[in-house]
């Protein structure tokens, strides 16, 4: 079954691009306001209509591209408008469900008589018993609408887009990220990727990495120790076994255990749960 929403297959295949584009407010003023639904209001009105748009518009798409990032590392396969958070306690479907509402699919026959689904435009009534102001309102949908437009498209056209880890910018990726192979050390567009914060970033994100590694084996060698003569004192017994695994030239010492102690101790506890 056809679904008819009135984009071309060009324009689909371009969506994310230019999504991020409306995103990243750099699109032409006459097509930002064309898009947050602008028709015969005045100056103000129409700059407050562009606002609500963009501002509901970065709030729709923030949400979808987290719900693929979880602690930090990103999976854009995983997003979901399903998803739910402390920041986001609210899915999009909801919002997503609630447009649908407003703006009922038409049931259609196409001329060749096979049926069809027609997915309408915002609509241009809205009921005043809502008691709120129909430009900002209309501003609103329209931003609800490219949501809908994005989610709709074909995998991997929807996992393309990202946001900056650095700038902040939205972009989108030339190719989308392998499925079931997450992106651990942040999205950066061409501009930032591999440079400043990049780095930084990477640097961090792989220290922290080698520290959870030797405390994992500070563990192992934390539940073996006994106190005796043969161990000598705990800490600096268990900072050799540490260091055995190292690569050459590499150690720690006593004092690097004592820091991380608190840790150790709670990934040996950690373990002795899991064993039951």
């Amino acid at each position: 079954m056809e679904i008819l929403d009135g984009i071309t297959e060009s324009v689909r295949q371009r969506y994310p691009e230019l999504v991020a584009i409306m995103l990243n407010g750099k699109g032409r003023k006459a097509i930002l306001e064309s898009l947050a639904g602008v028709t015969d209001e005045s100056q103000e009105q129409k700059a407050a209509m562009v606002f609500e748009f963009l501002n509901t518009l970065r709030g729709l798409f923030d949400q979808w591209i987290a719900s693929g990032n979880i602690d930090g590392v990103e999976n854009a396969w995983e997003r979901s408008v399903h998803w739910t958070s402390e920041a986001y306690p609210n899915p999009l479907v909801t919002r997503l469900m609630a447009y649908e509402i407003r703006n009922p699919a038409e049931m259609l026959y196409r001329p060749d008589s096979r049926f069809a689904i027609g997915m309408l435009p915002t609509s241009a009534v809205l009921p005043e018993i809502w008691g709120l102001v129909y430009p900002l309102v209309m501003a609103r949908e329209k931003a609800v609408l490219l949501l809908r437009n994005l989610v709709n498209c074909p995998s991997p056209l929807r996992e393309r887009l990202s946001r900056c880890d650095a700038c902040r910018e939205y972009f989108v990726r030339a190719r989308a990220p392998k499925k079931d192979t997450p992106i651990y050390h942040g999205s950066y567009c061409a501009s930032c990727k591999g440079k400043g914060k990049d780095r930084a970033r990477r640097t961090v994100d792989s220290r922290n990495q080698r520290t959870q590694e030797k405390i994992k084996w500070a563990a192992d060698a934390w539940a073996k120790w006994t106190p005796d003569h043969r161990h000598g004192k705990r800490s600096e017994w268990v900072a050799e076994q540490v260091t055995g695994k190292l690569p050459r030239g590499e150690a720690i010492k006593g004092n690097w255990v004592t820091w991380h102690r608190a840790e150790i101790e709670a990934e040996v506890e950690r373990r002795n749960h899991a064993k039951g």
